[in-house]
Parts: structure tokens; sequence; C-alpha cells
């Protein structure tokens, strides 16, 4: 009986959905933030409102109050922006590749998917963990994830600490460890 070994998804096309999902994001983003800042008179594609801040802050008629007010919002306003940002991340991150698809509309673009390293599905908990293991790739200037180009089964670092694959989607999969690692060629 003939084995078959998983196409592991290359880096450029790891690197492909990463940028779709990058797009998407910020799509998602920008249409969730930018009706918030609209309320609050911060306009986030321009300057003015640093300039108006001052002016206002530094108006002889305005009270202390208000331009304390104004700095607290625009801090509560930045806050919202990190936390809200890394939230949606995570969220989307974790959620689409624990799904049924098992990946991200990055990854469906290019037909791929995550799996465990048996080929199966992860959980919400192995995905929330693959997600937030891509800050120690971050921190180190992106290594981990060029990593993926020179690793035999192409895991980036975030793979290896969650034992996770991404597998071309179409791609047979020998479920067996044992015989997976056997056929894996050096």
């Amino acid at each position: 009986m003939e084995t078959h070994i998983p196409l592991y998804a290359g880096f450029f096309k790891r690197l492909v959905a990463y940028i779709i999902d990058l797009i998407v994001l910020l799509i998602a983003k920008s249409v969730l933030f930018l009706p918030l800042f609209g309320l609050f008179g911060i306009g986030v594609f321009s300057t003015e409102w640093i300039e108006s801040f001052r002016d206002y802050s530094y108006t002889a008629q305005q009270s202390r109050e208000e331009a304390a007010a104004a700095f607290l919002i625009f801090i509560a306003m930045f806050l919202l922006l990190i936390l809200g940002s890394a939230l949606i991340n995570w969220l989307y991150y974790a959620l689409m590749e624990s799904s049924r698809q098992q990946a991200t509309l990055g990854k469906m673009a290019v037909n791929i998917k995550v799996t465990d390293i048996d080929g199966k599905r992860i959980s919400f908990g192995r995905a929330t963990g693959r997600h937030f293991a891509k800050f120690i790739s971050d921190i180190i200037i992106k290594i981990g994830y060029i990593i993926a180009a020179f690793t035999d089964k192409k895991q980036a670092l975030h793979d290896l600490i969650t034992d996770c694959l991404v597998i071309n989607n179409d791609a047979p999969f020998e479920t067996s460890k044992e015989k997976l690692e056997e056929n894996t060629p050096e």
C-alpha cells in the first residue's frame, strides 16, 4: 500500500495568504473603527485633530478640565484601537483556523489549511495558542516565519510550538504519525 506524504504549504504560498489576511483585517477594522473615530471627531487619516487638540488645550478660554477630558478621550480611543485590533486579530485567526474549513480567508484563497500533526482539525484552544505564539516570531524580527522556508515540514516557529502543520487543502494525508515520520524526505 502506497503512503502519501502531505504536500506542505510552501513559504510563498503562506506569505500570499498572510498578505490577503492583512488586507481583509484592514478592511474589517476600518469598517468597525472609522465610524467610531468619527463619532469622537478624530480623523484617522489627517493630522488636523492634533493641531485642534493643541489649540484646544492651550486656549485661555477653555478650562483645564475640558483639555484633560479631550486628552482622556484621545487615550481611550488609542487603547480601544489597540485592544480592539488585538481582539479582532485573535478571533479571526483562532475561529477561522479551528473551523470546519481550517483556514482563514487568505488560506482559503490559496487553497491551504491548518492541521494538527496528525492532519486533524485543531481546537479553538490550539488555534489561540498558535495565534499568540506568532508574537514570538514578531519579536525576533519575523525570523520565526522565515524558518518555514527551511524546515522539512515547512513549519514556522508558531507551528513548531503548537504542533501544527499548514498543508495544501487537497493533499492526501497519512494519519499515522510513525508512518509520516518514516516517509518524510531528508
